[in-house]
């Protein structure tokens, strides 16, 4: 099925000092019990077993990868990258390493260097499957939708029951608009993975823009009945009952996302958002956030320290990526602000500048489609 022999290997170079059989035996283990730990979620363990594998064997590529892998599910991309470098400069050939340094700078909203690792994994091994539904993704973020649907129709190809690239495909057909072609490659999806949770989710995005709200709430109900611990779906669901029809149900939903990610400043939002709108009292000020990074100034808004203006004009980044994504959210958000204001007329301006700008993987562009019809005002 793979065709050539592949130039990706686990391996150090034939030139590295190897360790003892015996000293190489106990990096492995360690190495392997780390990412017993990792499935556990249990991040720190699996780095400590995986530091160890390191210490013995200092040119264990596949440790650094791993522990690359670990520290990018903490968020700590920077120290990802900085064990992709090691692994990659130890073993040039290692492609899984060039993947996951990809999706380290794409973790980062870098998606040109992303895409550059990508293509040298692609040179490596033309039938490693994963790495273009890698490229599709960051082809995706650049808003670049068809150039996504090829690298996923290239990893069908490859591999014809991944549900994942059904997955993305289904997305990329959401953002250009193309519903009933979305749809029937989320349905792929689940042929392949019938309780694919992120699957549900994305017919539910579907069912919005088809404006099927019961169809997009029973949708997100199955997601989250399947992965309950996946704080987005709760977030998916809340907008769709935040907006039709019930903010009371928007409310408990936005506030279990916000439970499961306490210190997530758009998940307090949300639930600031719903709180108000059903008549409760803001408890924004007490939520352990980090208010030394963005969206700390829409929160700084909401709470009444901060206006609109100073949000927008805290939204500007050299990084164009980041800036598009950061107006996107301070119009968004400042709309929503406003709205509570009862300054409609101010609200539906921001609305709109929002719609012409927000990236279409943006919940906040659904949001913005779904408060235009609520109020009457359907793009």
């Amino acid at each position: 099925m793979h065709g050539p022999i592949r130039h990706s290997t686990n391996e150090p170079s034939p030139n590295t000092i190897r360790p003892s059989a015996s000293i190489r035996k106990n990096a492995v283990g360690y190495n392997n019990r780390g990412l017993l730990w990792s499935q556990t979620g249990d991040t720190d363990r699996a780095i400590a077993d995986i530091n160890q594998a390191i210490d013995l064997d200092p040119d264990y590529a596949e440790a650094l990868n791993n522990r690359g892998r670990i520290w990018s599910d903490k968020g700590e991309y920077d120290l990802a990258l900085g064990d992709y470098d090691h692994a990659i400069a130890i073993n040039p050939g290692y492609v899984k390493a060039y993947d996951n340094r990809g999706l380290a700078w794409a973790a980062k909203d870098d998606y040109d260097r992303a895409i550059a690792d990508y293509n040298i994994a692609m040179v490596m091994d033309p039938f490693y499957a994963g790495v273009y539904r890698s490229r599709a993704a960051a082809w995706g973020h650049k808003g670049k939708y068809d150039q996504a649907i090829a690298d996923y129709d290239h990893a069908l190809s490859i591999d014809p029951g991944d549900a994942a690239a059904y997955l993305g495909r289904c997305d990329a057909w959401i953002y250009k608009s193309k519903y009933n072609r979305a749809m029937d490659d989320c349905y792929g999806a689940l042929r392949y993975s019938p309780n694919y949770a992120d699957a549900y989710a994305s017919l539910g995005d579907a069912d919005m823009y088809r404006t099927d709200y019961v169809g997009a709430f029973a949708d997100y109900s199955k997601a989250v009945r399947l992965d309950r611990k996946f704080a987005r779906f709760y977030l998916s669901r809340g907008i769709a009952s935040f907006y039709f029809p019930s903010p009371i149900s928007a409310q408990d939903d936005f506030e279990r996302g916000a439970a499961m990610r306490p210190q997530d400043s758009y998940y307090a939002i949300w639930a600031d958002l719903a709180r108000r709108h059903n008549g409760q009292p803001s408890i924004l000020h007490d939520a352990k956030l980090d208010m030394t990074q963005w969206p700390a100034p829409v929160v700084r808004m909401l709470l009444g320290e901060q206006t609109p203006e100073a949000v927008l004009a805290a939204a500007e980044n050299p990084h164009e990526t980041i800036r598009n994504g950061q107006v996107c959210e301070a119009n968004f958000y400042a709309a929503e602000f406003q709205r509570l204001q009862r300054r409609d007329d101010e609200a539906l301006r921001l609305y709109r500048l929002a719609l012409g700008g927000c990236p279409r993987h943006f919940i906040e562009y659904l949001a913005t489609i779904s408060a235009l019809r609520s109020t009457g005002n359907a793009p």
